[in-house]
């Protein structure tokens, strides 16, 4: 079991969701591909992102199958061990496909942990 609090975890998602929203707001591929600083953020809050989902308990995983929690938790790993064949069209899949169905996947969670609580 997981000795974070779930709801903290589930916040930092949400809110590393959003900025990644903000990071690449109005920005094509072809930008974020030649700003590696735009690039480095984003790599950073993923990470931070699939950690987070890491640390909820498998239990509350188990409850909400319909979350890609090993995608993300796997998303993190291979940027941390395989930094050095990142594959940028996936990043920015990610960033512009998958994130914003995730942030409100966490919000329905955490209300639901919230109202239970």
């Amino acid at each position: 079991m997981s000795k974070h609090d779930p709801r903290v975890s589930l916040r930092q998602i949400i809110e590393n969701i959003e900025k990644t929203e903000a990071l690449i707001l109005d920005m094509t591929y072809q930008q974020f591909i030649v700003d590696w600083r735009t690039r480095l953020v984003a790599e950073r809050l993923i990470e931070v992102i699939g950690e987070a989902a890491n640390r909820l308990p498998n239990e509350l995983r188990a409850r909400y199958p319909v979350v890609p929690w090993q995608q993300m938790i796997g998303t993190r790993n291979w940027l941390v061990h395989g930094y050095d064949a990142i594959d940028y069209q996936i990043i920015w899949d990610v960033l512009t496909k998958h994130l914003a169905l995730v942030r409100t996947q966490a919000r329905q969670i955490l209300a639901d942990l919230e109202t239970t609580a």
